[in-house]
């Protein structure tokens, strides 16, 4: 009688390991799952960086990763003084980021206005608001993009690139980045 005890007794051990062993199986399968879905998201985000890259020539913009989001520095959207208004060499590089944006089945998009440090920091605000809203204003025309998605933000001279000491430093600070957050639940981002 007391060797059945015993033996019941090493039998419930055993069974309280592999329940033990279960338990953490279950863990390491969750976290193997969740590193696994963060691989996935990582290799989207890269190869809608490297398709986005393409998209546009150096000089026009550079493509970087913010987090999840992809970031558009437009070069060539480089405002006039003082000026809201979009400048007419500025049309090509917005109709290669409309298509970008479309490409990445985007579900956000922040445009970012900024202004070179001359003038009052108000004024530079509201300037600023005013260039980013032409860009959004543009990019949603001709309704291949809902406006209700695109948000725009003024940031007046508070994050400039370079020097506003030279008149290329300032031209530069005039600008136009483009936050975009991709819808990196499809299967496919870009279907080019």
């Amino acid at each position: 009688a007391v060797d059945v005890v015993n033996k019941r007794h090493s039998i419930d051990r055993l069974n309280r390991r592999v329940g033990e062993s279960r338990e953490e199986n279950a863990a390491l399968m969750d976290d193997n799952t969740a590193l696994s879905n963060r691989m996935t998201t990582n290799a989207r985000i890269n190869q809608a960086i490297a398709d986005a890259q393409r998209s546009f020539d150096k000089k026009d913009a550079e493509v970087y990763s913010q987090g999840n989001d992809i970031l558009l520095r437009l070069k060539t959207v480089q405002f006039a003084s003082g000026k809201s208004d979009i400048p007419t060499a500025a049309f090509a590089v917005l109709g290669k980021t409309k298509q970008v944006i479309q490409d990445l089945r985007a579900k956000k998009v922040v445009v970012q206005g900024h202004t070179d440090s001359t003038g009052s920091a108000a004024l530079n605000k509201k300037l600023s608001m005013a260039r980013a809203e032409a860009v959004a204003d543009y990019l949603s025309t001709d309704g291949s993009i809902d406006r209700s998605m695109i948000e725009a933000v003024g940031f007046g001279d508070m994050r400039p690139l370079t020097t506003n000491k030279t008149a290329a430093g300032r031209a530069q600070n005039r600008r136009v980045d483009i936050v975009i957050t991709p819808g990196l639940n499809e299967s496919n981002l870009s279907q080019r």
